[in-house]
C-alpha cells in the first residue's frame, strides 16, 4: 500500500503517462486525425430558404418492341412467351433481369443477353445444341446393348449439362 507522501508522485506519473500518449496516437494516425480534431470552418449560411429541390426519380421507358436474335430452332414468339416483359409495359433492371432468369430457367439456351436501346428491348439467344447422336467410345467391359437403356438421353433432344449429369449419376 502506498504511503501518502507517494500518493502525489502516482498522481504526476499517471497524468505525465496519459500526456505522452496523446501525440503519439495523432502522429500514428497521421495528418486525418489531428485534421479530424480541428473545428471544421463554419458552414455558408444559405442563401434563401426553400424547400429542398425533388429528386428526380428515373422514369421506366416504355417498351416499344421486343425483337429476338440468334433464334435457329425456336420461333421468336415461342421464346417470347418464356418471359414476362410485354409491349407497353415499363422497362426496368428488374424486368429484364427475370427475363434472363426465366430463359436460362428453360435450359434450352446456352447464353442469353437482354438490351434497351429507346424502348426497343433486344434478346439476343444462343440455342443449346441439339444431341444428333449417342456413340459409346472406349468401352471394353458392357455390352453396348446394356449400356444404351441406362442412358436417358436420346437423339433429337436438346443437350443440356443437367440432362448430362442425371444420366452418368
Amino acid at each position: 500500500m502506498p504511503g501518502a507522501a507517494t500518493r502525489p508522485l502516482l498522481a504526476a506519473f499517471l497524468v505525465t503517462t496519459c500526456l505522452t500518449g496523446l501525440p503519439g496516437t495523432a502522429i500514428a494516425q497521421g495528418s486525418a486525425a489531428l485534421a479530424a480534431k480541428t473545428p471544421a470552418a463554419p458552414a455558408a449560411a444559405p442563401v434563401a430558404a426553400s424547400a429542398p429541390a425533388p429528386v428526380a426519380v428515373p422514369v421506366a421507358e416504355p417498351i416499344k418492341a421486343i425483337n429476338i436474335v440468334g433464334a435457329q430452332r425456336l420461333e421468336p414468339d415461342t421464346i417470347r412467351s418464356y418471359i414476362t416483359l410485354r409491349v407497353g409495359e415499363a422497362y426496368t433492371q428488374t424486368a429484364a433481369d427475370q427475363a434472363l432468369k426465366d430463359l436460362f430457367a428453360t435450359e434450352l439456351f446456352a447464353d442469353v443477353q437482354v438490351r434497351n436501346d429507346a424502348g426497343t428491348v433486344t434478346i439476343t439467344v444462343k440455342e443449346n445444341p441439339v444431341i444428333n447422336r449417342i456413340i459409346l467410345e472406349g468401352n471394353k467391359r458392357i455390352k453396348e446393348e446394356k449400356l444404351l437403356p441406362e442412358i436417358k438421353l436420346s437423339a433429337r433432344q436438346i443437350f443440356t449439362r443437367s440432362k448430362v449429369r442425371a444420366d452418368v449419376a
